[in-house]
């Protein structure tokens, strides 16, 4: 098995927060679900095998993946392969940064995935197939880093005004107010939600419930022995009706059920 991590450098560190590549993974289930987690990420499969996501009740496959897909900003879990048997590369975009390689509105992309040259352009299968030439992975990082550097370098510009509302909603989304961050940033409410539904997919009041579930999540990975209503209380939920409501419109489950079915990985739990 080889999984790889790999932080690219100055500037594309500031938009892209890793590559990944993994070859040979073998867990014992075949189907797991991503939660929502604010995240929009590009994956590349190197081989020429088909990748399917499933229907979230029923687990029947509703939409083929092939060579190179874009997944935008899910709202709902998203339930996909556990990766056994692939070889991917993907490429994780930092929250909210991901316009500049798209051009277009990520509303284009919420709660869809899409072939990738629809999100970005033709060159990424030109990309995975020099990917699938190299041997390792340094190799296969070092050429993605150079070109997409090339292809998107003279157009990576951070919009402050969103870049300063999603890390203040992803750091504190218990404490972070709508109005609060309107106020801030001193444009007006309508004018900031268009330019953030533009360049992250959804509404600051949409994204902060996203990142207040995200909070939710940690902190019973973090917990052994869990109060509920405390926990409700400390995530910024109204009561724990309320984070029950919300764990079933993000998850499909209870916090209680999510906690039995969680994987490693605080945004995974096991499906089949």
């Amino acid at each position: 098995m080889i999984f790889a991590h790999y932080t690219p450098r100055f500037p594309l560190s500031e938009f892209v927060e890793a590559f990944i590549y993994f070859r040979g993974i073998q867990v014992e289930h075949r189907i797991e679900r991503l939660l929502p987690d604010g995240n929009v990420v590009l994956i590349i499969d190197l081989t020429d095998d088909p990748q399917y996501i499933y229907d979230n009740e029923s687990l029947a496959e509703i939409q083929t993946c092939r060579r190179a897909w874009f997944s935008g900003l899910q709202q709902q879990g998203i339930s996909i392969p556990s990766g056994n048997g692939n070889e991917n590369f993907v490429i994780a975009f930092r929250r909210g940064r991901s316009f500049p390689f798209t051009g277009t509105p990520l509303t284009e992309f919420t709660n869809r995935v899409v072939e990738s040259d629809l999100a970005l352009s033709q060159d990424i299968l030109d990309l995975r197939e020099a990917l699938q030439d190299l041997d390792t992975p340094p190799a296969k990082f070092a050429f993605a880093e150079a070109e997409l550097l090339r292809r998107f370098g003279g157009g990576l510009r951070v919009n402050a005004c969103v870049d300063y509302a999603v890390e203040q909603i992803a750091r504190a989304p218990h404490e972070t107010t709508i109005g609060e961050l309107t106020g801030k940033i001193g444009y007006s409410q309508k004018h900031f939600i268009q330019l953030f539904k533009q360049e992250v997919g959804v509404t600051p009041k949409s994204y902060l419930r996203i990142m207040r579930f995200q909070k939710s999540i940690g902190e019973i990975a973090r917990t052994p022995a869990i109060n509920w209503a405390a926990l409700a209380a400390d995530c910024g939920y109204f009561d724990q009706a309320h984070m029950i409501a919300e764990f079933r419109s993000f998850a499909g489950l209870t916090p209680v059920e999510y906690q039995r079915q969680a994987s490693v990985y605080p945004s995974y739990v096991v499906v089949a």
